[in-house]
Parts: structure tokens; sequence; C-alpha cells
């Protein structure tokens, strides 16, 4: 079966940069199509796929910024459909196209709507069968010994297992609740991070963060790149397995690492909901604590801050919000009125790591893949990603947006073939924020102007002031 790189977009409609990623790599695949089947299989490209939410497909068809429409299958090159066909299988039928034209070309993007596949990606958790042996493997490590014990009851493997039945239904519950309820609040990149676990049982081969990593790939994944005849598994490697890029051709190991993004979560829930209502409570299934402890958790959920207050003058308040966002010291005083835009972060994290499980994923990741590192190393180069890190900023309520100003101004300054679809994104972001169109023009050449020096700042400071005081007078030239 042809391998797929798989690219999750759900929620609203992607920034011009993630459309513009799509569509690079949609490329990339179409520039070989002509030659893909005299390729060995081992050298065929994967297929990029993307996976996106009835509200993101309607996001994507209703925004101008970019064109982008549905693609009538007989529209679709011959070749394209007899690769997508065979990479599908029998989930072949559940395809639809999307066009998208972007500079002069038009390329043509599979994807997969997430209400239509949700009850396919339970299929793997019918039978836990094919785990087992990875499960053996880890108790025969001391360290994976300490890490089962921590989080399943008893030694026996077997009669542990048997407890996780209702696995499918917990992942399936909370993917559905972090895209419903949570995204409001950020957090739809939760909903994300459980899917690409989700579609790597289903249809082996890779994920791709369309945001940030898929911007750098210079290629697209083969076997022989990502090592896929001796390594199962392999995942962007930092201090840990990060779960942005990941490569990934045996369904069973991809699902002995995502039960151990279960058991973590089984673990925290148990906590969360025997604090709040007694030992007696925290008993059940799963998905019987999730059911429990998620409105808890809802009601918990901080008040989103009004995005005005970036917006708005003295413009030393959006200065000091650039600096911090992207992990910085603020330049000026009164940093303390962005308090609630960063409080936030780090009930984030919680949420995704133990709430979500992925600090389970690393965890089971390091001890089930233990070639993963080595194979980062050995084919990060290939990709353009040996130098890649995750963005650290995107925690913080309001970084996406201003993220998106330093993008765009940046790349309008540099004169880039998108600028003119790079402007029309900002006009209707300040269209959304109620902020005039040039004057959020000047805002987002002001936060790129912010974001260069509180990067030298952070190199030298020594010149801190320096950079303070061409901040101060960049803002009082806004009229702040």
């Amino acid at each position: 079966m042809a391998g797929l790189t798989h690219l999750i977009w759900m929620g609203k409609a992607p920034s011009v940069r993630s459309v513009a990623n799509a569509h690079r790599l949609a490329g990339l695949f179409m520039d070989g199509l002509d030659i893909y089947d005299g390729l060995a299989p081992e050298d065929q490209p994967y297929l990029p796929l993307l996976w996106v939410d009835q509200s993101a497909q309607s996001a994507m068809l209703a925004q101008d910024s970019v064109s982008i429409v549905l693609a009538p299958w007989g529209d679709v090159p011959a070749a394209l459909r007899g690769v997508a066909t065979q990479a599908l299988g029998e989930h072949a039928a559940c395809c639809r196209w999307f066009k998208i034209c972007l500079l002069e070309r038009e390329c043509f993007l599979p994807f997969l709507l997430y209400e239509d596949m949700r009850v396919h990606l339970g299929a793997p958790w019918l039978d836990l069968a094919d785990v087992v042996v990875h499960y053996e493997r880890l108790w025969a490590q001391q360290e994976g010994q300490t890490l089962l014990r921590s989080l399943v009851q008893g030694a026996d493997i077997d009669s542990s297992l048997t407890s996780v039945q209702d696995v499918r239904a917990s992942l399936s519950w909370l993917t559905q609740h972090a895209r419903a309820q949570w995204g409001q609040h950020g957090l739809m990149c939760l909903a994300s991070d459980l899917l690409r676990l989700q579609v790597l049982m289903l249809l082996p081969g890779a994920y791709v963060d369309l945001g940030d990593a898929a911007g750098l790939m210079l290629r697209l994944p083969t076997r022989r790149l990502v090592g896929a005849e001796w390594c199962e598994f392999c995942g962007h490697q930092t201090v840990a397995i990060e779960n942005d890029v990941i490569f990934c051709h045996s369904p069973s190991l991809m699902k002995s690492i995502t039960l151990g993004v279960y058991l973590w979560m089984t673990q925290t829930l148990h906590g969360i909901v025997r604090r709040q209502s007694g030992e007696v409570a925290a008993q059940g299934s799963t998905l019987e604590l999730l059911q429990r402890a998620l409105p808890q958790i809802d009601a918990r959920m901080p008040v989103a801050p009004d995005m005005a207050l970036l917006f708005a003058p003295p413009y030393t308040t959006l200065a000091n919000y650039v600096c911090m966002a992207y992990g910085g010291q603020p330049f000026f005083e009164g940093a303390e009125s962005l308090n609630a835009f960063f409080q936030v972060r780090q009930g984030r994290e919680l949420l995704i790591d133990h709430v979500g499980g992925f600090t389970g994923y690393q965890k089971f990741a390091f001890y089930l893949a233990p070639h993963s590192k080595h194979q980062w190393m050995a084919c990060a180069a290939s990709f353009g990603l040996d130098g890649y890190a995750p963005q650290l900023g995107w925690k913080s309520y309001g970084f996406g947006v201003v993220d998106t100003l330093v993008h765009n101004a940046k790349m309008i300054k540099a004169q880039h073939a998108l600028s003119p679809c790079l402007r029309a994104e900002l006009n209707q972001l300040a269209k959304d924020l109620g902020v005039e169109g040039e004057q959020f023009l000047k805002l987002a050449f002001f936060c790129e102007q912010v974001f260069g020096w509180g990067s030298l700042s952070h190199q030298d400071p020594s010149k801190r002031g320096l950079y303070a005081s061409k901040t101060l007078a960049a803002a009082q030239a806004l009229g702040g």
C-alpha cells in the first residue's frame, strides 16, 4: 500500500502560511507523478493527505485570501487518483479533493473529513492482541517495568490489558471534546495531537505539522529516507520525542505507544475525580472517569482575555507581549497587565501532558522505539529539519494572531510573491478584531520589528536599553 503524509487542520480556516505549506507539499508530489510508478516501492514519496473537520472545510472554502474550491473527482489527474485509491484502500470512497490555486499554480490535495472517519478511527482498538508483544518487551526492561507498574495493576500484562477495552471510546470522546469545547481556549491542538496518533494507526506513513515543519520540508518522506525497513517508529527528537513530525510504519507499535497515552490519561483522571468526589466516584472505566472529570475541567477554564488590549495604545503593551510570547523579557514596565494572556500557558500544558496523556506518549515512545533518536538524527537533514524546533510561544493566548502579524509583515517587506494573499489575510484579521485595516498593517510591521529587536537583545543583553529605546520610538510613531 502506498504511504501517506498526514496533515491536520481543525476548527477554523488555516492561515495563508499553512495553506501555502499544504499547496507546496501537494506540488512536490505532483512534480514526480509521471515517474511515480517507475520508482522502487521504497523510493515512492508519501502522498500528502489533509484531515479536516466540517468547520475547517467550510471556513477554507469561505475565506477569500487564497483560492480553494472542491474539485470534482473527474478534474483530478487520473494518476493522482490512482495513488490516492491505493493509499487509502477501503477508505478511498471517503476521499474528497481540494483544488488550491496559489502562485499561479493549481494543485490537487486529497482530504478526509473527521466526521466521516471518526467511526473508522476506532477500528484498530477492536483487538488489543497485537500490542502484547510490545508490552512484554517493555516489561523486560527495568525502566519499562517501573513505568508499567506505575500505571497498571498487577504484573500480568494480559490481565492488565483486559481493563482497557474502553480505550477506543475514551480517545474518541476526548478528541471530540477538545475539538468542540476547548478550541475556544486555544486547545484545538489537543484534538490534533490525539488525532495524529489515531490516523497513523489506521493509515501508516508520516505525520507532519502543517503550520511549522511542513514549511521547511524539502522533500516528501519515502520508506528509504525514514529507514522504515529497520526503524518502525521515528519521532522528531529534541530533549524528548515530539509529536510534530512522526514516521511510523507499524500500526501495532503506534497502537502500543498510544495505549501509553491512554494509560497516563487514566491515571490523571482517576486523581482528578478522587480529589473532587472521593474514592468511590474514581472507580470505573476511563470513559466514565472522563464523563465525570470533563465538566469539572470545563468549569475551571479561564475566561479568554480581551485581545483589544494588545492592539490599542500604548503600543508598549503590544511590544511587551511580542517579547514575552517568544520567550524573552518585556522591554517596559507594566507587563503585569498581560498576566491573563500567559497564565493559561501552564494550564494548557498540564491538560495536554496529563489529561491528554502526552507525557505517556513520550515515555512509551522512548522505551518502545529505542532507535527513534538515532534514525531522526540520520534523516532530519534530508528533509531540511535538522535545525528545526517547535514554536514555543503558541500556548500563550493570542500567540497565533501575533505570530501571523510577524510572519506576514516579514514576507510583505521581502516582497514575497504571496504578499497579496498575506495582505488580504491581515485585512480579514483586522475586521475580526475591530481594528482599522491600515493601522493593523502598521502594527504588523511594528510586531516584526519588535520581534527582531527582542531577539537581538536576548542574544546581547548589554544592548537591551538600545533596543528598548528603538521600540519606544516606534510605538510612539504609531500614536501610542
